[in-house]
């Protein structure tokens, strides 16, 4: 028969186990607050109404028109599987060249495309040099003639 030690160190054991099982989630970016976003009038409202009441974008965009994006992510991650996106929204406001709302996007994640990274490498000119050529390579070079 098994005593009650056993049998309390086999539950801690399992109970641990069970624990380092739980998913974690992570919230990460600007927290949408719906009515907030529902305030904001298009041609009426400029940069500094929009910083006032949804303060400092998450991006901003460098190339064309200028935008701001609000950025969240809500993510699922279990013990070492990879995460789980649960939620995401992006919120990307347009400004004209007076710095007036000009339009409002709202996207979700089902918005959102997939894209290859291009992983190719640019080789650099000249030789390439092994560890140990890289450590050994000045063995020899400088004599003392060199520092006359």
């Amino acid at each position: 028969m098994y005593n009650v030690r056993q049998i309390i160190a086999v539950c801690i054991l399992m109970g641990t186990f069970l624990i380092a099982c739980t998913p974690t989630k992570n919230v990460r970016g600007y927290f949408i607050d719906d009515v907030r976003i529902g305030e904001i009038r298009i041609g009426i409202d400029n940069k500094r109404n929009i910083l006032d009441s949804l303060g400092s974008p998450s991006n901003v965009s460098t190339f064309g028109t200028d935008t701001w994006y609000y950025i969240s992510r809500e993510t699922e991650n279990l013990a070492f599987f990879e995460k789980k996106i649960l939620d995401q929204q992006v919120i990307a406001i347009k400004f004209n060249e007076m710095g007036v709302v000009s339009e409002l996007n709202r996207y979700e994640a089902e918005d959102a495309r997939s894209f290859a990274f291009n992983a190719r490498i640019t080789p650099t000119r000249g030789k390439q040099l092994s560890f140990l050529q890289q450590l050994f390579g000045n063995l020899g070079r400088f004599t003392k003639e060199a520092d006359d």
